[in-house]
């Protein structure tokens, strides 16, 4: 995490000096490989040596922005976010206790579904008092962190700020991913106009704007949904009815979906590509069974996914194959949609 460390120090260092603000603009980092949005009232005062951090500063309320690109061996699963957090919150806790700043208010990660990470504190450096935002999240590979200092102790003068950062941060495209929208920009439809399957005796809330393959079957795939934005991704949907014998007997049920879940296995036909590691069980508490697997084809890197869970008398598996980057972001859809996954009353 040597990004947070750097970013710290930047923002502090920086103090009140803004330049005067420029209007709304779009900037690159990394030789173009990413853009993103400079806000109105912001200007880029610089970035650094090898193009993976821009410096930016407003005048009116004075404040200060980094955005920066942090390269990761591999792409961090969300497992990774809370000790990550904690050792942000050490590195802030530790700069105070060496004597670069004092806490006004005790660094706290903070939930934000929209991001990969959150953390916000509040410190004061001789007479300035600073209300500092960091904000992470996933590009593929790329761990992407947007840090805002707002000098104010006002939390009601600070807000606007930080949501100009957050904005920042959604407006983040990989030229690579093209086009390819935030996370925050991939929602369900509405509760009130689920997908009712009355064969598979399921209902649940469809990812918006993708396109619909219905086949309502009592057992096996019932639904795919396409990105129409990025064909390769695919969200399935597959059911599996347990037999009679456990409907009458609760210990046989418990046995019976312990060895259909322990079976379930996610199969897409990924002619040509080649499997990367070995599959990966993710531990999430809203599932039975969650796994993961990464696959390589050419350039192309691939994520496989499936999420198991009971619905009644029904073993449910809702199953992803997304073309990085930009994976993580759908695999946390596809979670939305596994979620959503409710009995039919039928």
């Amino acid at each position: 995490m040597k990004t947070a460390i750097f970013t710290i120090v930047f923002l502090l260092a920086i103090g009140v000096h803004a330049q005067p603000a420029t209007a709304p603009s779009n900037e690159t980092l990394m030789k173009g490989q990413f853009t993103f949005d400079v806000p109105d009232g912001w200007k880029v005062d610089g970035k650094t040596s090898d193009d993976k951090l821009a410096k930016l500063s407003r005048e009116h309320q004075q404040a200060a922005m980094a955005v920066n690109v942090n390269p990761q061996p591999q792409s961090l699963p969300d497992s990774a976010a809370n000790s990550m957090s904690q050792h942000v919150i050490k590195m802030i806790r530790d700069h105070a206790a060496a004597g670069d700043f004092k806490l006004v208010e005790q660094p706290k990660a903070e939930k934000d579904d929209r991001f990969f990470m959150r953390i916000h504190h509040k410190f004061q450096r001789d007479t300035v008092v600073g209300d500092e935002l960091q904000i992470y999240r996933l590009i593929g590979n790329d761990l992407i962190t947007v840090a805002v200092t707002v000098f104010t102790d006002s939390s009601d003068e600070a807000k606007p700020i930080f949501e100009e950062a957050e904005k920042t941060l959604l407006s983040v495209k990989s030229a690579k991913a093209g086009a390819a929208a935030p996370h925050a920009a991939a929602k369900l439809k509405p509760a009130t106009k689920p997908t009712v399957l009355s064969a598979a005796r399921i209902a649940f809330n469809a990812p918006a704007g993708w396109d619909e393959d219905l086949s309502d079957n009592t057992t096996g795939m019932v639904a795919k949904y396409h990105d129409p934005n990025q064909p390769v991704n695919l969200i399935a949907i597959n059911v599996t009815p347990l037999p009679p014998e456990a409907k009458k007997d609760a210990k046989a049920r418990d046995v019976i979906v312990e060895q259909i879940v322990s079976g379930q296995q996610t199969s897409f036909n990924l002619e040509g590509a080649n499997q990367v590691g070995s599959a990966e069980t993710i531990k999430d508490n809203r599932f039975l069974k969650k796994t993961k697997q990464r696959y390589e084809k050419g350039d192309a890197k691939l994520l496989v996914t499936s999420r198991v869970k009971r619905v009644g008398d029904v073993i449910v598996n809702v199953a992803l194959v997304a073309l990085d980057p930009g994976a993580n972001d759908v695999d946390r859809l596809a979670d939305e949609v596994a979620v959503s996954v409710r009995s039919s009353g039928k």
